[in-house]
């Protein structure tokens, strides 16, 4: 993958004045690993459930949230797989006019439509579930299974970690206790 300068993740110069020049090992950079991993599957995936079921990554992964979870939300559906409401609404668009997926008003809340997958879209969730748990197989080829149950701990571990570091405030105006316990763990 190759290195990277400060300047060029930041865009500034003057960021790292302790370690002007610092450079990213992009072949050890978490971040990016991770996000090409992400990216390789979601855009493998893509063009392989649209060339054989027409549907694409998105759309899989609203019909499997359904099949797991009958009667959601758009809202749940998003929450459940950190999708942002735009995609999920043209994809809940999409499954619907292709008779995949219905809606109906939750009678509780008027605002609220839940949403199920029809008969044909149960079938084409099965179809395209045997070809992802084939793509999953090939994923983790050469892991053993205890392997593959320490890579999920740890995936798991770093998606909690993920939510708190977007909740972390880069400012400096973060709470002064958490400051205390970030300078005693510094000190260690």
């Amino acid at each position: 993958m190759g290195r990277m300068s400060h300047q060029m993740i930041t865009g500034s110069k003057n960021d790292d004045m302790q370690n002007p020049g610092s450079t990213v090992d992009l072949d050890r950079f978490f971040p990016l690993i991770v996000s090409s991993i992400a990216n390789k599957i979601s855009r493998g995936g893509s063009r392989l459930y649209l060339r054989l079921f027409g549907v694409g990554i998105i759309e899989w992964r609203v019909l499997y949230v359904l099949a797991d979870n009958p009667g959601s939300t758009a809202q749940q559906i998003c929450n459940r797989i950190d999708l942002d409401k735009a995609a999920a609404s043209r994809s809940i668009q999409v499954l619907e006019r292709a008779g995949y997926i219905a809606g109906s008003v939750d009678p509780s809340d008027a605002r609220k439509r839940s949403l199920a997958l029809t008969s044909s879209g149960r079938i084409l969730h099965d179809r395209i579930l045997k070809v992802a748990m084939l793509r999953e197989r090939r994923l983790l080829d050469g892991f053993s299974p205890a392997e593959r149950e320490l890579l999920l701990n740890l995936l798991k571990r770093m998606h909690d970690n993920a939510v708190r570091m977007d909740n972390y405030d880069y400012t400096g105006a973060r709470d002064p206790a958490v400051r205390a316990e970030e300078a005693v763990m510094h000190a260690l």
